[in-house]
């Protein structure tokens, strides 16, 4: 039983792991608002409809990762001149 305890126990990581668990999250984003963003344009659909509610549900639940898209005002700021640079 106190075995059972010890294996269910949160392991600690090292800063290492920690900092590589980030970088790659942050990648995972970055790469899903980019094609997000690519497949918006793509088929005219403004980016402001990412803050529609039905559409923010959709995209929570429906699609993996789809809570890592952000507000309209991010995507096109932070986003859009990355995706019309690889476009182009």
């Amino acid at each position: 039983m106190l075995s059972a305890a010890a294996d269910k126990k949160a392991k600690q990581l090292t800063f290492t792991e920690a900092s590589t668990s980030k970088t790659l999250s942050r990648a995972t984003r970055n790469e899903i608002c980019e094609t997000w963003v690519a497949t918006c344009t793509a088929v005219n659909i403004p980016l402001s409809k990412s803050d529609h509610p039905a559409m923010s549900k959709f995209l929570n639940e429906k699609v993996i990762n789809g809570g890592a898209i952000p507000g309209f005002h991010q995507l096109q700021e932070k986003y859009l001149g990355a995706v019309y640079e690889k476009e182009k």
